[in-house]
């Protein structure tokens, strides 16, 4: 349910620990639109960095072309290896079949290709080395070990021999940028694998594990690439810049990486027993901005609408995106792009209506007990009486003086019998610099003067909802805001789980 852009997902609380290969675990930084297909393309390395026989331990530089180490047909060896992986995913979940082994379904390429990256950096442990040689793919696989360049051809390598288009997967070749609060903790070569999507957009696979005993929490890591190659060319990301042969690609620290996100989707995937593939494939949804865990819905913030994240009092078309969304989903297969893609909107939503709106608050004032909103049936039926509730008659809320000003009418007395979620990203209205760069609602969002009144005299978002675990606002000091997290992220907690147990491979 997030804000940090202003709007932060609910986040877990520590209350559970799930443990997945690191694949599950996306830290790619998005400070940047990158077009990962690259921009120019130029002569590829003719020398590589190896172990080669007889030279000790000692890197020797090798006539290699590199793009050798991602052929555009992989060897027997990588072929059969990966067929292997897939066919015990399949033996795992019967479902998988029709989409290992057609290649031609919707959601076919994507899930494979999630199949085959968790395997890959499952089997396939990261080491850290001195020296800078490059393994080929084959030579990773025998070792069962490798550097991030190792893990990352490998993947490449696993990707094309399982039938993913070359042109689809990258390797690519560039630096980390590491800080902490907003402090540079200085760079990292760095090489990984980009893989693009069946919906066309490209995602990053991190071939460093995540480290859940780092010493280093809370890290920003922003992906700066040079060059990006597959069996075929080599792209440089500057158009004027000529490659520089024998760089050292693998220069990064796993204790560089701080925990990565604990959210209450992967909580609520874990209790509803969410397949592994569904998981993993849900979980690259997430990514992190501006060193905060957020997920595809809050990075769309230049396509914004109300009714994805329940703000400005849009509560009822909210429902009504989530419940269309839940069916979109339900009718797919288990790893459809495109369901997994509503699935990931309406669990953001779900997770948002908890933080966004009263319901919470009047909920545990008239009921005592934590019941998840039934929005077909409209229960639990709430009084939502904010002129008698003394924690809203005494707020100073402020307004949007543009929509509403006082004296148009009591608010109070307006907002009864209905939940209400802060206003968000008005024009001239914002409280950060994130809700400035977002788009301003649609007209539809407001489609007449009345509308624009009642939206105008909502609170603003940050006066009203409850994002985080520690924190306070016009409603709650930090002890009440504290309390009323753990009420809503166990209403959210509840709803979710609820909603993924009714997909018919699920339940």
């Amino acid at each position: 349910m997030a804000k940090q852009r202003a709007r932060k997902s609910l986040k877990s609380t520590g209350r559970l620990q799930v443990q997945a290969p690191s694949i599950t675990r996306p830290r790619s930084e998005v400070a940047r639109k990158i077009d990962w297909g690259g921009v120019y393309i130029v002569p590829p390395d003719e020398t590589v960095l190896r172990l080669l026989p007889g030279g000790g331990k000692r890197a020797q530089p090798a006539r290699m072309d590199l793009r050798g180490f991602v052929p555009s047909r992989p060897s027997t060896v990588i072929s059969t290896w990966v067929s292997a992986q897939l066919e015990q995913a399949v033996t795992r979940h019967e479902w998988l079949g029709p989409l290992v082994h057609g290649m031609r379904h919707p959601a076919s390429f994507d899930t494979v290709a999630n199949l085959v990256a968790d395997a890959v950096f499952d089997k396939i442990d990261y080491r850290l080395r001195g020296g800078a040689a490059w393994q080929l793919p084959e030579e990773t696989l025998a070792r069962g070990h490798g550097d991030c360049e190792d893990r990352a051809t490998l993947l490449a390598s696993a990707l094309v021999a399982a039938g993913v288009s070359p042109y689809n997967v990258r390797v690519a070749l560039g630096t980390v940028h590491l800080s902490r609060h907003g402090k540079s903790l200085g760079s990292r070569a760095h090489a990984w694998v980009v893989y693009r999507g069946e919906d066309g957009g490209w995602m990053a696979l991190e071939p460093v594990p995540s480290n859940e005993k780092s010493k280093h929490p809370a890290l920003g890591f922003e992906y700066d690439p040079r060059f990006v190659f597959n069996g075929d060319h080599k792209w440089s990301f500057t158009a004027q810049e000529r490659p520089r042969p024998g760089k050292r690609w693998n220069e990064l620290d796993p204790t560089f990486h701080g925990e990565v996100h604990k959210s209450i989707v992967t909580h609520a995937a874990a209790e509803a027993n969410v397949p592994a593939p569904l998981r993993s494939q849900l979980a690259r949804t997430f990514t992190t901005l501006f060193g905060n865990v957020i997920d595809n819905p809050d990075l769309r913030f230049q396509s914004y609408h109300p009714r994805d994240h329940f703000d400005s009092g849009v509560i009822d078309e909210a429902w009504a995106t989530v419940l269309a969304r839940l069916q979109r989903f339900y009718a797919k297969p288990l790893t459809d792009a495109d369901g997994v893609n509503n699935l990931c909107w309406a669990l953001h939503a779900l997770a948002d209506f908890y933080a966004h709106s009263t319901y919470a608050h009047f909920l545990k004032l008239e009921k005592g007990a934590l019941i998840p909103y039934d929005p077909i049936a409209g229960t639990p039926a709430l009084r939502y009486d904010y002129a008698s509730d003394p924690t809203f008659s005494g707020a100073d809320f402020s307004h949007y003086d543009a929509w509403w000003k006082p004296g148009m009418f009591d608010r109070l007395a307006r907002w009864k019998g209905r939940p209400i979620s802060g206003r968000y990203s008005f024009h001239g209205d914002s409280q950060d610099v994130i809700e400035r760069l977002t788009n301003a609602p649609p007209d539809s969002a407001f489609p007449n003067p009345a509308a624009r009144q009642f939206a105008g005299a909502l609170p603003h978002h940050n006066e009203l909802a409850v994002d985080e675990e520690v924190g306070s606002n016009k409603l709650y000091g930090s002890a009440a805001f504290k309390e009323q997290f753990a009420w809503r992220y166990h209403l959210a907690l509840r709803h979710m789980v609820t909603a993924l147990k009714q997909h018919p491979q699920i339940g």
